[in-house]
């Protein structure tokens, strides 16, 4: 494809490749959809990598440590040459116009591909129900999912995108669930929700939507099923019960809409099937009379105070291993002035009383990482000005003058926490770390 004389007509030339990247990895040539002969497995893992990055380049001995981080330097970038070679190759790229080496940058023209994961981005980044219901059908699995490749480098990369892309997924469904139920759509609005659960199946804003529009549908024994598995879920997995709200909602629905009371199922029910709410429940008849619950524990967030203080409390268990993860992938010695910038972590709750809490974790992040030696930390205001933003990492890093960037996000379920937190490098706009984690507060605060 003569790309310069495409550009000089100001025609874009249509793509070349279809890649796909949710559930896997797919390559096929367009129009017709025939699958590309199969590459090898660092072939593919670098071009998934280019496709994603920043404007499509990275740098060499950044792709090379990514995909062969157990070598040497010079057999990183033999090997590097070699992967290269056979990607073209079978691209049928003999004049690198499409994989270009710039410098010390090897960069993928993404133009000549319709990348799933890209148009996901844009879709994702847009308000309008039509772009939601097109983002919400090309997010058709987990990145990269199943793919398998011997490096930590890169699949802690993978984890990264994974969960980044997972998180926006949510939002999405979450978002189009509001519209379809808001339009009279229950039906669709339903569908949305059990993706939502298909993604987090402790999601209780989705739930408690779910609950209601089985309940205005004449489905309540479905909404009964549905909150009798998210409860067994909870106690199984994280020893909690469902938020007062939620237990508030399913009393509504069980009582008949009589009385509004904090109830659960009976103790001696059947745990149902997990994976059988994630399926259209069918009605179930209605369950025998609730029984109250004992008073709730004396731990909850009901005041500023006590967030601040689950906060501080929470961020000294969260801080101390996130900080013995910088020790671990920053450089040997960080030089005197190295600016990190920690951005507002994302409320996933699904509730906005809990955005107080989510910002609190970031501010106590930065007072504990301004006590690292050789760190010199981007002010709260400066930082805060790109919360909510779906910016490119190396921009906000240029505008704020960091080198490198945390972000993140927060989400409560009952009395646990689960904080997920990534460290970027600015100049390269890559990954160097993730985790998630997770906390009991009532245990933090009883210590």
């Amino acid at each position: 494809m003569d790309t310069a004389s495409a550009s000089d007509s100001g025609i874009e030339a249509p793509a070349r490749w279809s890649l796909r990247l949710f559930g896997g990895f797919e390559l096929s040539l367009l129009p017709g959809g025939e699958k590309m002969a199969a590459l090898g497995t660092r072939e593919r893992a670098l071009l998934a990598h280019l496709a994603v990055s920043p404007k499509g380049s990275q740098p060499r001995r950044k792709l090379a440590t990514l995909l062969w981080g157990d070598a040497t330097d010079e057999t990183l970038l033999d090997n590097l040459r070699t992967s290269l070679w056979r990607l073209r190759k079978a691209l049928g790229d003999t004049e690198h116009g499409f994989i270009a080496s710039d410098g010390e940058d090897i960069a993928l023209d993404v133009a000549a591909f319709d990348v799933d994961a890209l148009a996901f981005r844009r879709l994702a980044a847009q308000s309008g129900r039509t772009e939601l219901e097109a983002a919400a059908k090309l997010y058709a699995g987990e990145f990269l999912d199943g793919f398998d490749i011997d490096s930590e480098e890169f699949e802690s990369w993978r984890r990264a995108e994974a969960t980044r892309y997972r998180d926006q997924a949510v939002d999405v469904l979450t978002r189009l669930m509001t519209q379809l139920a808001e339009s009279g759509d229950s039906e669709r609005a339903i569908e949305m929700g059990l993706r939502i659960l298909q993604l987090e199946p402790l999601h209780e804003a989705a739930v408690r939507r779910l609950m209601r529009l089985y309940s205005e549908s004449g489905r309540r024994g479905a909404a009964v099923q549905l909150y009798r598995t998210l409860a067994d879920a909870l106690k199984t997995e994280l020893g909690a019960q469902p938020e007062a709200e939620t237990r508030a909602v399913f009393a509504e629905l069980a009582r008949g809409g009589e009385e509004r009371t904090i109830v659960t199922a009976s103790a001696d029910a059947k745990p149902p099937d997990l994976s059988a709410s994630m399926a259209r429940p069918s009605d179930a008849p209605a369950p025998a009379e609730p029984t109250r619950l004992p008073s709730p524990p004396a731990f909850r967030l009901r005041s500023p105070l006590a967030i601040v203080a689950a906060v501080a409390i929470v961020a000294i268990a969260f801080i101390g291993l996130f900080v013995a993860e910088w020790a671990r992938v920053a450089p040997a010695a960080v030089p005197a002035g190295t600016f990190i910038a920690v951005l507002p972590f994302a409320n996933m709750s699904g509730d906005a009383s809990q955005e107080f809490f989510s910002d609190g974790m970031s501010e106590e992040i930065n007072a504990a990482l301004a006590k690292v030696p050789g760190l010199t930390m981007i002010g709260r205001t400066s930082a805060f000005q790109f919360k909510g933003q779906n910016k490119d990492l190396r921009a906000i890093g240029q505008v704020l003058g960091a080198s490198y960037l945390i972000e993140g996000s927060v989400r409560k379920a009952g009395d646990r926490v689960r904080i997920t937190a990534q460290l970027n490098d600015v100049a390269t706009g890559s990954h160097l770390w993730a985790e998630r984690y997770d906390r009991d507060l009532a245990d933090v605060f009883a210590v």
